[in-house]
């Protein structure tokens, strides 16, 4: 669910139609996108619903979006980054290769649980209580224990998502103008932040394993830059995943400048590789949410780690965009303390492999599975809107660069069809169309 960090300092409605324009803009929301309820917008901004209805007419008379009774509110094609990814509103006869979220997997599951929480706990609507929060942080620890990490509970913050744990973490640690280093190709949603808390972006130069040290050592010369945001596990967009001995070499840079480490580990349950932070002994934050592994729809994020702005939103729970959901926490809790988070990440897992052995049918690649391959193209623009006429849809590469002159990639992803043979079919569109593996 669309569920935006919003900007402080302005009216409430007219930060969610900035929000929503610079989605639009950025392609986070697509042409013809629908957006969750208004009464659902309003629960996870945690704002009135009548400043959500107010935002939606605005956004409307500004022609960002339409609404059509019984069906809802949806994104219209009204910039280029729309314009590019523009689709009807029914994507029946698209096989989307552009979607990342997993696939659905335990459902009844989930909803078991939810119901369990919502019969056990009276004031579930309410603020969480510290006996909640405790749960989350008992929750938090088995999660990282699980993926070979060692956390204590002091060492762990909860957040409405892990884009609002990155928001957060950004906002406490760094200041408007500064320079934070970045993979040069890297996820949406640290493009977003930046652009909204005035930080600068500098790419650091990648291979199939991710950062390069030589590399991050020029940078770190060039910017004096004292962060660095990465994902070593399944980066968002390339797919690769940091081996061991690349490991070590990074966090050895790292240790020796002093750069604090903002590690995203969502995938990093899929990867079967523990998170950076575990080798490395100086500052380090890791962020993570069940939402690519477990479910989307838990606004479930959490932060662990040994710098001081972990503390810092420990105690001041308003710096990272709270209030969380209840059902969320509680539900994520249960599901994690009971291993059933851990169960159904497996599952996930089983399903990348399957996946992974279509792509490898299609694409010789040589590098270790991920949710999504990253292909190289003559031109990405034209590529994607090539790709959509033979009903394929693709995210362009410059959604993801650093740099504005990068336009020779495309991300293409294994998880947004459910069915095994429209993969292959829509990998052998992007093949027939001359797209080559990029790593």
């Amino acid at each position: 669910m669309w569920s935006p960090i919003l900007e402080t300092g302005i009216p409430k409605p007219a930060a969610i139609v900035r929000a929503l324009r610079r989605a639009i803009e950025n392609g986070d929301l697509l042409a013809g996108a629908r957006l969750p309820p208004h009464r659902e917008l309003a629960h996870a901004l945690g704002v009135n619903l009548s400043t959500v209805t107010r935002a939606m007419n605005d956004a409307r008379r500004e022609g960002l979006v339409a609404a059509e009774v019984g069906r809802g509110t949806f994104v219209m094609p009204t910039s280029d980054a729309a314009t590019i990814f523009a689709q009807t509103i029914s994507r029946q006869e698209l096989t989307d290769l552009s979607s990342i979220s997993p696939p659905p997997l335990g459902e009844e599951l989930i909803r078991g649980v939810m119901r369990d929480v919502v019969a056990d706990e009276p004031d579930i609507i309410g603020y969480p209580r510290m006996h909640h929060l405790s749960a989350g942080f008992d929750a938090v620890v088995d999660w990282f224990r699980w993926r070979n990490m060692t956390v204590s509970r002091d060492q762990v913050a909860l957040t409405a998502g892990a884009q609002a744990a990155l928001h957060a973490v950004l906002s406490c640690a760094m200041q408007p103008g500064e320079k934070l280093l970045v993979e040069e190709f890297t996820f949406p949603g640290v493009k977003s932040i930046a652009k909204v808390l005035g930080l600068r972006l500098h790419g650091v130069a990648c291979d199939a394993q991710g950062l390069l040290p030589e590399a991050l050592e020029q940078a770190i010369g060039a910017t004096q830059a004292r962060a660095i945001v990465a994902v070593p596990n399944m980066q968002n967009p390339t797919g690769s995943t940091m081996l061991s001995a690349r490991r070590q070499e990074i966090a050895r840079v790292l240790d020796r400048h002093r750069l604090l480490l903002i590690e995203d580990d969502v995938y990093g349950s899929l990867a079967d590789m523990p998170p950076l932070a575990a080798e490395v002994t100086g500052d380090h934050v890791v962020l993570s949410s069940l939402s690519k592994t477990v479910a989307p729809a838990l606004r479930f994020g959490f932060i662990a780690g040994s710098h001081p702005v972990v503390q810092q939103l420990r105690e001041d729970v308003s710096l990272s965009n709270w209030p969380i959901a209840m059902v969320s926490l509680l539900t994520a809790s249960r599901l994690i303390l009971s291993g059933e988070a851990m169960r159904l990440a497996r599952k996930q897992n089983a399903v990348l492999q399957e996946r992974w052995q279509i792509a490898r049918s299609v694409f010789p690649m040589k590098q270790r599975p991920a949710t999504h391959i990253w292909l190289k193209v003559a031109n990405a623009r034209d590529f994607v809107e090539t790709a959509r006429s033979s009903g394929v849809l693709v995210i362009p590469g410059p959604y993801f660069a650093t740099s504005p002159h990068r336009s020779e990639f495309i991300r293409a992803s294994l998880c947004g069809v459910t069915e095994p043979t429209a993969l292959r079919e829509g990998l052998a569109v992007l093949s027939r169309l001359g797209a080559q593996i990029a790593v």
